[in-house]
């Protein structure tokens, strides 16, 4: 096998969970329960593996708390899951599979785990332990990779101080992408 390039590195992580998240759509439809939309799998995924506060759930799937939110009340009026206010913070949520669900929520630890026996038998155990050893490791805070951008001149990458005093974006930084457009298009 040719190693991975460095460009096609983070696709190839992408792929791989959209990989993973196929084929728990397929193993959930062939053990009898319905699909489930991508961000509800990956919710699902996270209580099945022992992830109860909403906050930190929304933090591991990329999304904003407005958007984990509105997934929590669809998954909760549809009896999948159940959400109170967390005991030892007032201000936080946490949720868990519904009664009805709990029997799903075990299927669906089962599905997780024959996914993994099937890549250890279709890829190698050694290889799968290398791959968990690889996504377990700490890999430390997430670096800020700094780019020169001929394009840009330092003046443009400096916001003035009434900028970052209301976070305002100005004209001036046409091409760019406003922080609230960036949020809104990474919750979906």
């Amino acid at each position: 096998m040719r190693p991975l390039s460095v460009e096609r590195f983070f696709t190839s992580l992408l792929n791989a969970t959209y990989w993973f998240d196929d084929a728990f759509q397929l193993s959930l439809e062939a053990s009898g329960l319905e699909r489930t939309t991508r961000a509800e799998s990956f919710v699902i995924v996270n209580i099945a593996a022992g992830e109860r506060r909403a906050i930190q759930i929304a933090q591991n799937l990329g999304v904003s708390r407005q958007a984990i939110s509105q997934i929590i009340k669809d998954m909760e009026r549809r009896g999948i899951i159940v959400s109170h206010q967390d005991p030892n913070d007032g201000r936080a949520r946490v949720v868990s599979f519904s009664k009805s669900f709990e029997e799903h929520g075990d299927i669906c630890s089962k599905i997780v785990t024959g996914i993994v026996r099937e890549l250890e038998q279709r890829l190698g155990k050694v290889a799968i332990d290398r791959f968990r050893s690889t996504l377990a490791a700490d890999w430390g805070q997430p670096p800020k990779v700094r780019v020169d951008n001929p394009g840009t001149s330092s003046s443009k990458r400096v916001k003035r101080s009434s900028e970052k005093a209301t976070g305002a974006e100005t004209p001036s930084r046409r091409g760019s992408v406003p922080r609230a457009s960036a949020g809104k298009r990474r919750a979906r």
